[in-house]
């Protein structure tokens, strides 16, 4: 017999592997040749620091953001700030409510994690009245 073991994870892992993966992706986008203003490749480590610091809303920068990233860099890290700001739980349960799904027991839990609610039973009036989709409405890019 197969064995296979699953592996649980907490709320709070998941909210962290979600945060690695989005500067994972961020990461690799920037290191494309495509996102350097010259269309040479970045050094992946300054693309994965402006990523990180993208995310993370700190704006810290290794190499001047203007000069160096192409339109298509600057508008990764623009995202990359925008996903930060909003948070990738919001996000992902924004795309939820876009694509018309109902929120099963465990993603309840964890957005009464990421919201900080006491308890669950107004999970699904919160959900309506206040967080991702709110945050959607109001929030948008600008660049100048």
């Amino acid at each position: 017999m197969n064995s296979k073991k699953i592996i649980q994870l907490s709320t709070t892992q998941k909210i962290m592997l979600s945060f690695l993966c989005a500067i994972l992706v961020g990461s690799f986008l920037l290191a494309l040749p495509i996102s350097s203003a010259t269309g040479e490749a970045v050094p992946y480590i300054d693309a994965l620091f402006t990523a990180t610091t993208s995310i993370c809303v700190t704006g810290l920068v290794t190499v001047p953001t203007y000069s160096t990233w192409s339109v298509w860099g600057q508008i990764v890290i623009l995202f990359l700030i925008q996903l930060g700001g909003l948070g990738v739980i919001t996000v992902m349960y924004g795309v939820m409510m876009g694509l018309h799904r109902r929120l099963g027991l465990g993603n309840r839990w964890m957005l009464q994690d990421v919201f900080n609610l006491n308890n669950i039973s107004g999970i699904v009036k919160f959900r309506r009245s206040s967080g991702a989709p709110q945050a959607f409405r109001c929030s948008h890019l600008s660049v100048r």
